[in-house]
């Protein structure tokens, strides 16, 4: 493989890496303990992880995702991940 072509590949697989959003962790014993800690920093592409809990917190989303890259809000029930309903 030409020094070019590694070069080139590497800043492809960076980009890549960079155009996805983050992905939050959300429940009691996780770094953000209710939603509304993280929606202010979510962006397009972003990921919520809600661990099962009961939660008493009202949140306001202030930005949405874009058709390409939504902000996904799903929990984790029973070994499987479930998309929330708005």
């Amino acid at each position: 493989m030409n020094r070019g072509f590694a070069i080139a590949l590497a800043i492809i697989c960076c980009l890549a890496a960079f155009a996805q959003g983050e992905t939050y962790k959300v429940g009691p014993d996780k770094d953000y303990k209710d939603l509304s800690e993280v929606a202010d920093k979510l962006k397009a592409g972003d990921v919520v992880d809600v661990d099962p809990a009961y939660y008493r917190d009202t949140v306001v989303l202030r930005r949405s995702g874009t058709r390409d890259k939504p902000i996904t809000i799903r929990t984790a029930l029973n070994n499987t991940t479930t998309p929330l309903d708005p």
